[in-house]
């Protein structure tokens, strides 16, 4: 078992043309923002501390989307971990939207017993 550790997330370039109302699932699951906020704001060139704890066993798929008021939520990327990542420091990964959308996440995997 594993804890997937989110220090940051840093928006690159916003898929909306401003800002982006940022949720983050895992595994198809809403995890971020807490329950009753829907969305946290973020827009180019900006970013946010988190220290988000999420455990996992195996490998675990992180997905961010942009919430829309109508319509589906864009797709902002998702990213898969691995507990084999466990133990190994800080890392950054990118994702990457359909429409151009970067944002980038720094994180590190931590082994538990």
């Amino acid at each position: 078992m594993a804890i997937l550790l989110v220090k940051k997330l840093r928006c690159v370039t916003p898929d909306d043309s401003l800002t982006d109302e940022i949720k983050l699932q895992q595994d198809g699951r809403q995890r971020w923002p807490d329950e009753g906020e829907s969305f946290f704001s973020l827009s180019k060139d900006t970013e946010v501390s988190m220290f988000l704890q999420l455990p996992f066993t195996g490998q675990t798929v992180v997905s961010l989307f942009d919430d829309e008021t109508f319509g589906q939520d864009d797709r902002l990327g998702s990213e898969p971990f691995s507990e084999n990542e466990a133990d190994t420091g800080e890392h950054a990964r990118t994702f990457h939207g359909v429409h151009g959308s970067e944002y980038v996440m720094n994180y590190k995997v931590i082994s538990i017993s």
